[in-house]
């Protein structure tokens, strides 16, 4: 798979990583809303598109299901929920099932959290031959720094 430096219509699909309601109250509150509409924005672009979309939830008998203002969303839209126990969704047989059915040369990734998730999510994701797109503010951590320094760390590693 080569990977491309643009993000064309046609070749991408969207990844929701664990955006849960216990995991989002532990994020800056006052960060919440700037993600949430990122993220909003995106499923809104992928509906447009009728692009795939793929919601990770990450244990989700403990840590609830996904946020209700983007699940009301993304019942309008082509998306599959898959849970997970692992870091890195790229692990989980059923997200790499889910790509190889939708055959996606990029991969647009939001969630929490950067520093973990979303990291081992991208690194994967970069080793397998896709290319990445994290937007800055479709993504936290519980702690600015860790969200920083993630998004370095995947910029350096060749997350766009």
């Amino acid at each position: 798979m080569t990977r491309h430096p643009f993000l064309l219509p046609e070749t991408w699909l969207l990844a929701v990583i664990d955006l849960q309601e216990k995991l989002l109250k532990a994020m800056p509150s006052h960060r919440l809303p700037r993600l949430e509409k990122a993220v909003s924005n995106l499923i809104y672009l992928a509906k447009i598109y009728k692009k795939p979309i793929v919601v990770t939830e990450q244990y989700p008998k403990g840590l609830g299901k996904t946020v209700t203002s983007l699940e009301k969303e993304l019942r309008e839209t082509n998306f599959e929920r898959i849970e997970k126990v692992e870091f890195s969704a790229y692990q989980k047989e059923a997200f790499r099932k889910f790509l190889e059915s939708h055959k996606p040369q990029g991969i647009v990734l939001v969630g929490v959290e950067a520093h973990i998730c979303v990291a081992q999510t991208a690194l994967d994701l970069l080793a397998a031959g896709f290319s990445v797109w994290i937007p800055y503010d479709g993504v936290l951590s519980r702690r600015e720094e860790d969200l920083g320094c993630a998004l370095d760390y995947l910029e350096c590693a060749g997350v766009r």
